[in-house]
């Protein structure tokens, strides 16, 4: 599935997260989050706690969508895959 996030500002850095419900997990926590960016964003930061994963990124060139990929990996060892579409825009923050 593709979730959509908020517009971003092509000169801001701004933080996405996604949440997965907890019995989507098993009740089982995130105990690692791997982004991957295309060419054109950039990321700066990246963390997760309990069932979110988040990501700060920079860059961007105006009137593009970026397709942003992660892949979880639960306490009880299930992996799961999931895609954010990252629009820029001039009216994002």
């Amino acid at each position: 599935m593709i979730r959509n996030a908020d517009p971003k500002h092509p000169d801001s850095e701004k933080w996405y997260g996604l949440r997965w419900d907890a019995t989507e997990l098993q009740n089982s926590p995130i105990v690692s989050a791997v982004w991957t960016l295309p060419v054109g964003i950039t990321e700066l930061e990246s963390e997760f706690t309990g069932f979110i994963s988040s990501l700060k990124v920079s860059g961007g060139d105006l009137g593009e969508d970026y397709l942003a990929w992660v892949a979880i990996t639960t306490a009880s060892g299930e992996t799961l895959h999931e895609s954010l579409l990252i629009k820029i825009r001039k009216y994002g923050h």
